[in-house]
């Protein structure tokens, strides 16, 4: 019986292959004499196939910021000159812009039976000096107790009481200025009545000028009591003023605080009610100067850029902005020097060994 031919062909490789397995002639890597790669040849391999970026050493620098602040003018004295009693206003001696002294008069109220009332109490203290006068006589002739004397000596105070109040009463009529200044709104009319507090006239003093700005809670922590500011109002004056007052509390809806500046007025230029920017310098610190472009957002959000040392291992440090500036943003947070990488930065991640290409220019600063 015959063996078909594709058994045949079957055999015959079977064969061959065994005899060649035999033989111990085995090609390793396409070649006979082909060797294993070594470990630092297959390092140098994997170094060939590493992401190539480019970094720049910075080092920190004393940074002072200034920021700017909107706000307005406000005059430091501007006081409602109040009735400290009731009646129908007879006069007012001044008139709206006009200049006045501290004790100036400036409104009138009608007396009413308050001058009567004066003389009244001068004749009950005049009854009263008589009356201890003849208690001492008596007491010292025998004819009268101290009781009798101390009685009458209270009741002579008690005159002299009353007789200063309805003095005090009489002159709340003369409604005087408080401090040297202009009069404006609101005051009021010849013939109105007023009560007690209601508003005369208003003296505001414009030789001290007062700017009221609100800064962000970024930067409350750097303004300090004392310090300088520049302030330039909108209609061209500009003053050296001084920081007199940091709110200690934020507002509740803009979370910003108030602060105020005080301004040297003399010689009223500056009106009250008028915006006005101030720049105010806040402590130096060390930063470093970084190119926008360098900043970068990691997995979580935060910004930071990332680092590359030595040995080519990426490094993500996250950083605060302190100012942008045209030659690129200020921030904190990184060592005193440090290699940022400056381009392929958004490709790599922290962990990842990269191929660094060192900018050769001299370090930033």
């Amino acid at each position: 019986m015959s063996i078909p031919t594709p058994y045949l062909l079957a055999i015959g490789l079977s064969a061959a292959v065994a005899g060649w397995m035999l033989s111990g002639d085995i090609v390793q890597g396409g070649r006979e004499d082909a060797k294993p790669a070594t470990i630092s040849e297959r390092k140098q391999e994997s170094d060939a196939n590493l992401f190539r970026v480019q970094a720049e050493i910075f080092r920190s620098a004393e940074h002072v910021s200034v920021i700017e602040v909107r706000g307005s003018t406000e005059a430091s004295d501007n006081i409602a000159v109040r009735t400290e009693t009731t009646g129908l206003m007879n006069a007012r001696h001044v008139v709206k812009g006009e200049r006045v002294k501290t004790g100036q008069l400036i409104c009138t109220l009608n007396v009413g039976d308050r001058e009567a009332l004066v003389a009244q109490r001068m004749a009950e203290l005049n009854k009263a000096e008589l009356d201890f006068q003849a208690a001492q006589s008596l007491e010292k002739s025998g004819y009268a107790t101290s009781a009798r004397l101390n009685e009458n000596r209270a009741l002579l105070d008690a005159a002299k009481a009353q007789l200063k109040s309805a003095e005090i009463e009489l002159a709340r009529t003369s409604i005087t200025a408080p401090i040297d200044g202009i009069v404006q709104d609101p005051y009021a009319k010849a013939g109105d009545m007023l009560q007690v507090g209601d508003v005369c006239a208003t003296v505001m003093q414009p030789e001290t000028m007062t700017m009221i700005a609100q800064v962000s809670e970024r930067y409350i922590g750097q303004i300090r009591l004392g310090e300088a500011a520049e302030v330039a109002t909108v209609t061209g004056q500009t003053r050296a003023g001084e920081i007199r007052y940091v709110a200690p509390s934020a507002d509740a809806n803009t979370r910003t605080f108030r602060i105020e500046i005080a301004l040297p007025n003399s010689n009223g230029e500056i009106r009250d009610g008028v915006t006005a920017i101030a720049k105010i310098e806040l402590p130096g610190d060390q930063a470093h100067l970084v190119p926008a472009s360098a900043l970068s957002l990691n997995d979580a959000g935060v910004l930071g850029v990332r680092t590359v040392d030595e040995d080519g291992m990426v490094s993500f440090v996250a950083v605060r902005i302190l100012e942008d500036t045209r030659e690129g943003s200020w921030v904190s947070g990184l060592p005193e020097t440090v290699r940022v990488i400056t381009r392929g930065q958004e490709f790599v991640i922290e962990g990842q060994k990269v191929e660094v290409v060192l900018n050769t220019a001299e370090a930033r600063s």
